[in-house]
């Protein structure tokens, strides 16, 4: 469902006259359909010291995706991101750095790890939020 809400979403940026009401709905579905639930905006460019830059168009800045940089149009996904990369490498330290004699705990630790990381977060991840992908990929290129 999440899918078919972010290209209903979308559908401004299509050379199309859309009423003002619509606008209004597209701009608030927008924050749920790109699942940004943290601001960006003001700390993105001061930690990543990012440029400020003129949109593409009007239309691509009332979807979000007001900059060239892949960080700053990906938004919070950037960070969902982030955390699977620190879950790929506390797997690789789990499971073969610590090769000798493993400790319950680690054991448990690394079966959750594999299970998480494979089914649950990263293709769940991918399958959520390609769209997103895709347009802050390209808007990059």
């Amino acid at each position: 469902m999440i899918n078919a809400l972010q290209l209903v979403v979308y559908t401004p940026l299509v050379p199309l006259n859309f009423p003002g009401n619509a606008v209004a709905v597209f701009k608030q579905v927008i924050n749920i359909a790109t699942f940004d639930i943290i601001p960006k905006d003001d700390w993105y460019p001061i930690i990543f010291s990012l440029p400020a830059e003129k949109p593409k168009n009007e239309k691509f800045n009332m979807l979000g995706l007001g900059s060239y940089f892949f960080i700053m149009n990906m938004g919070t996904l950037f960070l969902a991101l982030s955390i699977i990369y620190v879950q790929v490498l506390l797997l690789f330290i789990v499971k073969y750095c610590w090769k000798g004699e493993k400790r319950r705990c680690c054991r448990k630790f690394e079966g959750f790890l594999e299970e998480d990381l494979f089914w649950n977060t990263i293709i769940r991840f991918v399958y959520a939020s390609y769209i997103e992908i895709v347009f802050a990929v390209s808007l990059n290129t």
